[in-house]
C-alpha cells in the first residue's frame, strides 16, 4: 500500500487498443481475462518495472498522490520518469540522463500522439 493518500481509477482497456503499458506498482487489480506481462521500455526500465497489460475489459490503477491524465497530440513533456503511471502504447518515452548533486533523479520526455496517465509524489 501507498505511504501516502493516492488515487484509484478504473481504466476500460477496450478504449485504448485493449492495452496500456503501466508502471508495475500501478496496477492494482484487472477484471478476469487481462493479461499482466512484464514488458521492456528502453532507457526507463531500469528506473522503474513496466508492465503490459492486455485484454478486454477493466483494470484499476493506483497513483501515490494525485493523479493525472492527458491526451498528447504533438506535444510532450518533461517529468521524472516515476510520475509515469501508464501510457499507450502510441507514446514516445525518451530517457535523460540522471541529474541532482546529492540524490540522482531520472527524468524523461514523454512525446505524443498518445495517452499518458501521470501522478504526483514521487
Amino acid at each position: 500500500c501507498p505511504d501516502r493518500a493516492g488515487r484509484l481509477v478504473p481504466v476500460h482497456l477496450n478504449e485504448y487498443d485493449n492495452q496500456l503499458i503501466c508502471q508495475g506498482a500501478a496496477i492494482l487489480c484487472a477484471a478476469r481475462g487481462i493479461e499482466i506481462r512484464d514488458t521492456s521500455v528502453p532507457g526507463i526500465s531500469d528506473a522503474v518495472p513496466m508492465d503490459r497489460i492486455s485484454g478486454d475489459g477493466i483494470a484499476v490503477l493506483q497513483s501515490r498522490g494525485q493523479l493525472f491524465h492527458r491526451r498528447l497530440n504533438r506535444q510532450h513533456i518533461v517529468t521524472r520518469t516515476d510520475n509515469i503511471v501508464a501510457f499507450t502504447q502510441e507514446v514516445t518515452i525518451t530517457p535523460h540522463e540522471s541529474v541532482g548533486v546529492e540524490h540522482q533523479v531520472s527524468v524523461s520526455t514523454i512525446a505524443g500522439p498518445g495517452e499518458v496517465w501521470l501522478q504526483t509524489g514521487g
